[in-house]
């Protein structure tokens, strides 16, 4: 769900939003909706990457024969060992974040792949990481905000109009009749999307709303904690 987000909050931009950048997207599991729209874009490179080779056997023949795809590469990325340290001009995740351990794995993995860049206003443009967090999984989301914080980026809430979610439905039903194998969906309302670009100066902070929704998300684990709530829907449990 978070990735037809991201998806189509993607489609909705310029194209020019990604020109001659390298663009990879972390944990891009059986559909890669993220990597599979930047790669019809004006980026110079596109990575579509998952620690589960089981994931992209499907997702390598599917995009080897979409037509405008052809920088679209497909690779298996362990999070622990990140050969291609500082060559990625922009970072794509969403629904990658499960577990506190996995917010900090994450976070350190974006650290080591975005190009080194200097401190810039919270505004979209290379280098940057953008990524869809959800309530669904609060605590590991608040960890995520922290752990970004902690390595040195700055985080910007980003806009999400009501016309970007029906065209990420629109993009559901469209890549679903292509033939992908996809695991997921649902109403996106529980996502939000965020920017975060390093910040050299410790003068420079997350926005006030990525704070807000840190604490907010924090509020959440804590209330499902207390009242025994699942952290997630029965049907997500292992």
């Amino acid at each position: 769900t978070g990735g037809r987000l991201l998806a189509g909050w993607l489609a909705s931009q310029p194209e020019s939003l990604l020109c001659g950048c390298r663009v990879i997207e972390l944990g891009c599991g059986y559909a890669a909706l993220p990597s599979r729209v930047a790669a019809r874009s004006q980026a110079a490179v596109c990575c579509a990457s998952d620690g589960q080779a089981s994931s992209l056997g499907a997702l390598q023949a599917q995009a080897s024969s979409e037509h405008g795809a052809s920088t679209l590469e497909v690779k298996c990325l362990d999070w622990n060992r990140c050969h291609d340290a500082g060559m990625w001009d922009v970072i794509l995740f969403a629904d990658a974040v499960y577990t506190e351990e996995l917010a900090e794995l994450l976070a350190s993995c974006c650290e080591a792949l975005l190009v080194p860049g200097k401190a810039g206003e919270l505004t979209i443009g290379a280098p940057c990481i953008i990524g869809a967090l959800s309530s669904l999984w609060a605590l590991e989301a608040a960890e995520f905000l922290r752990a970004m914080r902690s390595h040195g980026f700055a985080a910007s809430e980003l806009e999400v109009p009501e016309t970007v979610c029906k065209g990420a439905r629109s993009l559901w039903g469209i890549v679903a009749a292509e033939g992908s194998r996809l695991i997921g969906g649902g109403s996106t309302d529980s996502y939000r999307l965020i920017c975060w670009k390093r910040s050299d100066d410790a003068s420079i902070q997350d926005s006030g709303c990525c704070l807000h929704l840190e604490a907010s998300l924090r509020e959440q684990a804590a209330m499902r904690e207390c009242h025994s709530y699942p952290q997630r829907p029965p049907h997500l449990e292992a």
